[in-house]
């Protein structure tokens, strides 16, 4: 269980970092001004003003939000799961 924990983990984290690059290369396109050494800072605060891009552009939250929430959550929750399963193996 720990290995499937450990494999979704890296799997969540590398979705989660793609997005966040995607995030700031689409940002960074349509000319806000986004400091890259500052993105784990104020990473919520560049999602939801995407989030209001792209709804003024096409009238609906782009698919870079969501995914970037939900990768989150689940890195999160499989790290939680991993680091779990890793105290009940050791006793």
């Amino acid at each position: 269980m720990f290995d499937i924990s450990f494999t979704l983990t890296i799997i969540f984290t590398i979705i989660y970092l793609v997005t966040t690059l995607n995030l700031f290369l689409v940002l960074h396109k349509r000319g806000e001004q986004v400091n890259f050494f500052l993105i784990p800072i104020k990473l919520f605060s560049y999602a939801s003003r995407y989030k209001d891009i792209t709804i003024k552009e096409t009238g609906s939250t782009g698919w870079i939000y969501y995914t970037l929430y939900i990768s989150y959550a689940l890195a999160i929750a499989s790290l939680f799961s991993m680091l779990v399963t890793a105290s009940m193996q050791a006793s």
